[in-house]
């Protein structure tokens, strides 16, 4: 992995700016990063890596949206994997804030993907996540009081996937 970490990145990057569109590829980059975390034990990803995956890697969530609900499960598969390996809490608030931003996109089908890959964050790490809970709340609450209807929904949904982790948040 050590010699794939850096081609990998730039690839990811070339994807963010649109100068690569090959589905295929990225799907197996995606994929193979994904699977990299999870058999992990703790020997090549650590915190400095995981700082270099972090930003390429959540800035995929705009391509899947204009892709299959395949690529769309598998960035969030890869974002929970990348969270499960991250020890650094600066690391962890950059990530969750980073998701969160998406919400603020004027593409619908974006802040809904950010919303979703945000409530699986929370779902599977929600522990780790806690301390995040009162800025995530922010986020969940101009989602709530957006013009859109399955936005409104799915941030109820994040809401709830908060709320199992940190208690009410209506007062945060």
């Amino acid at each position: 992995m050590s010699f794939l970490l850096a081609p990998f990145v730039e690839t990811l990057k070339s994807f963010t700016t649109g100068a690569s569109d090959d589905q295929a590829l990225w799907a197996g980059i995606v994929e193979t990063l994904t699977r990299s975390l999870s058999c992990d034990d703790g020997a090549f990803w650590r915190d400095d890596k995981l700082r270099q995956t972090a930003s390429p890697l959540i800035q995929q969530i705009p391509i899947c949206v204009k892709s299959s609900s395949e690529a769309k499960s598998t960035i969030q598969d890869c974002l929970v994997a990348l969270v499960d390996n991250v020890t650094d809490d600066m690391l962890l608030k950059s990530i969750n804030l980073e998701v969160l931003m998406h919400t603020r996109s004027e593409d619908v089908r974006l802040r809904l993907l950010a919303l979703t890959c945000s409530e699986k964050l929370w779902k599977v790490h929600g522990g780790k996540l806690l301390g995040f809970a009162a800025e995530t709340t922010t986020f969940i609450a101009e989602c709530t009081e957006d013009e859109n209807d399955m936005v409104v929904r799915e941030s109820f949904k994040l809401k709830d996937a908060v709320e199992s982790v940190a208690g009410n948040i209506n007062g945060l």
